[in-house]
């Protein structure tokens, strides 16, 4: 992670990340799920992705590698998605499967007050949320306030986190795919708890 961290805040995370992310992904040393597949009706994020993935299309996919001379593992059809580990998170928001949460922060939010959409495609760090910042700027000279940055938050920092006008894509969590529900875990966590995992990911 690129940006200064609070090394107390850190230490108050790593037990907030073992107690409620480790088993599925922790990757030193592995979580007893890490690499497992979860079962759709436990992490019940969207279904696009694995029900347009079937087992024929997995035995094409197969087919197609062992052609070219590569040895591996058969890719299987499975009713769920694979627990990951979370080395880098910083640089892979959006976040979920299918990118449908701009930050950690708002994964950690209940599912109906996550962001119904938001603007994709802009490369600056969120140093509170952890993600991409994903809100543009009102234009200048609209009058228009702009959006909660850290020190709406109580944080020390600008007051502005958002992208200049016409930059980013919108992406809406309406559509067909983009569901940003499901993986409930760590939603129910107190705001200062909240605050310490997010910095000791920030580290991962």
């Amino acid at each position: 992670y690129p940006l200064p961290v609070d090394e107390a805040k850190v230490a108050a995370g790593r037990p907030v990340f073992e107690e409620h992310c480790a088993v599925c992904h922790a990757s030193d040393p592995p979580g007893a799920r890490m690499g497992t597949v979860i079962p759709w009706a436990e992490v019940r994020t969207d279904r696009g992705r694995m029900d347009t993935w079937t087992q024929e299309a997995a035995d094409a996919a197969n087919a197609a590698v062992a052609a070219m001379g590569i040895e591996r593992d058969g890719m299987e059809k499975h009713e769920g998605y694979v627990a990951i580990p979370l080395d880098g998170l910083w640089l892979r928001g959006p976040y979920l499967h299918n990118g449908a949460v701009p930050t950690v922060r708002a994964l950690l939010m209940p599912e109906a007050a996550r962001p119904s959409g938001f603007y994709r495609g802009y490369d600056v760090l969120d140093p509170i949320d952890l993600g991409f910042i994903s809100e543009r700027c009102p234009p200048e000279g609209s009058g228009e306030p702009p959006p909660p940055g850290p020190g709406a938050r109580g944080e020390p920092g600008p007051e502005r986190l958002c992208m200049p006008p016409g930059e980013g894509w919108w992406l809406d969590t309406a559509e067909r795919g983009n569901g940003n529900g499901g993986h409930p875990f760590g939603t129910t966590l107190g705001p200062a708890l909240k605050d310490a995992l997010i910095e000791f990911l920030k580290t991962l």
